[in-house]
């Protein structure tokens, strides 16, 4: 690709310092993007790390993607005000997801009455129940299971052992990775103290377009009406969300986060590692939610939140500093008890 289209299409501009003595712009051609270290003159490269400054004055990379133009480097450079932004749209210029299989297998199990487009790749060993239906252009991988009514929308991809449960729908543009679980009973038990009687789960889960869903992670469908993800919302692996769940759209959910019963996310909500949100929970537009916190009470205000349970990051950072002194402030305590006692049995 001619590096004026690239810049062109991810909106940068050229820095051209003084001392560059590569070729004209007109020139360029990149073939792949490489690390600063790494990269050649039909490559292209970012610098976002201060760190790596020293990589960023030797770089032979064909241009360089930065925030703002430096002098210190004679290398061309390509100013955005996002430089990590405009990095990804980069690499979605040269990449392209490509499957070694294409049409639909004799060695799959495809329902008469199921609907799957002429466009579409099903791998083999596929399953496809009856009323389920595959949209244009999306990709099942082996193994993989649909259930009876269940929906997969347009250049959808499920990769191998991804279980689609009966009446599920997943949208268009999405990714389902290796091993993970849509529309599973929700954990819906009453206990009478003799018995634990199961409540019957009724309900499915609805993923809406451009929906990224990782490894291992379990969606569980509906007590009655539907467990809920919106668009472009991007869960890591290991992720667990549970019956009547609502994620609103742009959500990004990092590993080993849970989400229980009822829980209703806001537009944005973002979360670090093991995060736990409670039952019934409610989250609102653009919070974010700092490792291994506990979402105990509602948060309703825009914000970062950190703990257990969760507190505004700074209230939080506060409190974390507090417990850094208790030891010291214990040896005191004990000092001061020491010595009022000493003074009481010399009053005595």
């Amino acid at each position: 690709m001619k590096l004026e289209e690239l810049v062109k299409q991810i909106e940068g501009t050229f820095f051209i310092p003084d001392n560059y003595k590569g070729k004209k712009v007109q020139e360029i051609t990149i073939e792949k993007v490489s690390n600063l270290d790494q990269a050649g003159p039909n490559d292209i490269s970012f610098f976002v790390n201060p760190k790596l400054l020293g990589q960023f004055k030797k770089t032979k990379a064909g241009a360089v993607l930065v925030s703002k133009a430096n002098k210190e480097s004679d290398c061309l450079q390509i100013v955005h005000p996002d430089p990590k932004v405009s990095m990804a749209k980069t690499y979605n210029l040269f990449y392209e997801l490509k499957h070694s299989f294409k049409g639909l297998s004799e060695l799959a199990f495809i329902h008469q009455h199921s609907k799957v487009h002429p466009k579409a790749t099903i791998y083999p060993y596929c399953y496809i129940s009856e009323g389920a239906e595959v949209g244009e252009d999306s990709v099942l991988y082996p193994n993989t299971f649909l259930g009876e009514r269940a929906k997969v929308g347009k250049n959808t991809v499920l990769f191998p052992n991804v279980v689609v449960m009966n009446d599920c729908e997943i949208g268009s543009n999405c990714l389902i990775h290796p091993g993970t679980a849509i529309g599973g009973d929700g954990f819906g038990f009453t206990p009478t103290g003799t018995h634990n009687i199961k409540v019957p789960q009724t309900g499915k889960v609805v993923i809406e377009d451009d929906v990224e869903i990782g490894s291992l992670c379990t969606i569980d469908r509906a007590a009655f009406d539907k467990t809920y993800i919106g668009r472009e919302s991007k869960l890591d692996s290991q992720v667990h969300v549970a019956h009547n769940v609502h994620i609103g759209e742009l959500a990004l959910i990092a590993g080993q986060t849970g989400i229980a019963g009822s829980a209703k996310l806001g537009k944005n909500f973002m979360c670090s590692g093991q995060v736990a949100v409670g039952p019934g929970m409610e989250i609102g537009d653009g919070v974010i939610v700092g490792p291994k916190a506990g979402v105990i009470k509602p948060i309703k205000e825009k914000g970062e939140y950190m703990g257990m349970p969760t507190v505004k990051k700074m209230e939080w950072l506060k409190e974390a500093r507090g417990i850094s002194k208790l030891p010291e402030l214990m040896k005191r305590i004990t000092a001061l008890e020491k010595q009022i006692e000493e003074l009481k049995n010399l009053s005595s």
